[in-house]
């Protein structure tokens, strides 16, 4: 196995990430908060789903080591200044938690679910050998030039 091969396949699978509840958004691949900044003022609209590339921090010698990969992404929407009341900002961080929901969702089926391939034949899921350890979610007010949403940081080993 390649030392890095478990980094490798989170960091595909999360490129590729499509979420079924909300096949307008795109996820995008980010490396630093100047990136993002980057992607968002570039005219982006209504929700997005910003994911930071994975990192991984092992420990152990070379005969044996364990991993800890982690990744942070940030389900966002651009602040409704304009029209903003209690009401209307609860709503925007309702859906947008709905959407952070079906994010850690589809990356916990992926590690779970085997996959079907051609007809009845089921292969390894695509993050088979990764364990979800922690999951953290914070609200988060005006981000990246003035989204809002959640950030969320996924830990596995």
């Amino acid at each position: 196995m390649r030392r890095f091969q478990k980094l490798d396949r989170l960091q595909s699978f999360m490129a590729g990430l499509t979420i079924d509840g909300a096949p307008d958004v795109h996820p995008v691949m980010v490396v630093s908060s100047g990136d993002a900044t980057k992607h968002l003022a570039g005219g982006a609209t209504g929700q997005q789903i910003l994911i930071a590339y994975p990192e991984d921090s092992q420990s152990g010698g070379s005969d044996g080591y364990t991993d800890r990969i982690s990744t942070a992404v940030f389900v966002l929407e651009k602040d409704r200044e304009a029209a903003k009341t209690k009401e209307s900002e609860a709503a925007q961080y309702r859906q947008l938690l709905e959407l952070a929901d079906m994010v850690v969702d589809k990356v916990a089926r992926a590690i779970n679910e085997p996959v079907a391939v051609s007809g009845a034949r089921l292969v390894c899921p695509p993050l088979s050998g990764l364990e979800l350890e922690s999951v953290d979610i914070v609200p988060e007010l005006s981000l990246f030039g003035g989204w809002n949403g959640y950030s969320i940081e996924l830990i596995f080993r």
